[in-house]
């Protein structure tokens, strides 16, 4: 659905053996599994536009909208000025904003800006779902499983794509307001969680 030029996905299992078997350390530190995935990936394209009407400040071609998925204002802003804007911006430059609106001019009314589609690239992502289990078994034909799971183990921050609509900054004289949350990821997705699970089977 969306370019994602490298996206780069790893899995591994290994089941250490470090004791002998018959002894006690052996019955309880052997044939305990060990697995992970770990996906790294560059982030999404996304737009900068425009979700107000023509009286509030957009709509720059003025044709009323019908523009953006489900109807509404969908309109593109002029480019910025060569060197105006990075190509690429850091997880915190994400957080504090990556531009400011100002940056972005209104083209004449009545005509559509000279901004491409998908001009910029939001954070990368990187995760790791990583489990410890192992199988005791308990008499001929019975067996407890313990599993424990974490998902993004490494507790990584990973943003959702920063606010570009331009109306975010619009006030009401229709100039930009510089502290809006415009070019701010102002979210981001779940943090570390853990879970852990126990199955008799007989």
């Amino acid at each position: 659905m969306f370019d994602i030029p490298h996206r780069f996905t790893a899995t591994g299992l290994w089941t250490p053996k470090p004791f002998r078997d018959r002894s006690l350390a052996g019955r309880l530190g052997n044939h305990w599994e060990f697995s992970g995935i770990f996906t790294a990936q560059s982030g999404r394209p996304f737009s900068v536009w425009n979700g107000a009407s023509l009286t509030a400040g957009g709509d720059y071609n003025a044709d009323g909208g019908g523009g953006a998925v489900g109807g509404g204002y969908y309109d593109r802003p002029n480019a910025p000025l060569a060197g105006t804007v990075p190509t690429s911006f850091t997880n915190q430059e994400f957080i504090n904003g990556i531009f400011l609106p100002t940056a972005f001019s209104a083209p004449v009314i009545g005509t559509d800006g000279n901004l491409g589609r998908d001009t910029y690239r939001g954070p990368h992502q990187i995760n790791l779902d990583a489990a410890i289990s192992r199988s005791f078994p308990i008499g001929e034909g019975r067996a407890i499983s313990l599993r424990i799971e974490g998902f993004n183990a490494t507790n990584k921050v990973n943003l959702y794509l920063p606010n570009s609509d331009l109306s975010l900054a619009l006030r009401p004289d229709k100039t930009f307001s510089t502290t809006s949350s415009f070019g701010k990821s102002t979210s981001a997705f779940d943090g570390r969680a853990l879970q852990a699970s126990l199955r008799f089977t007989f």
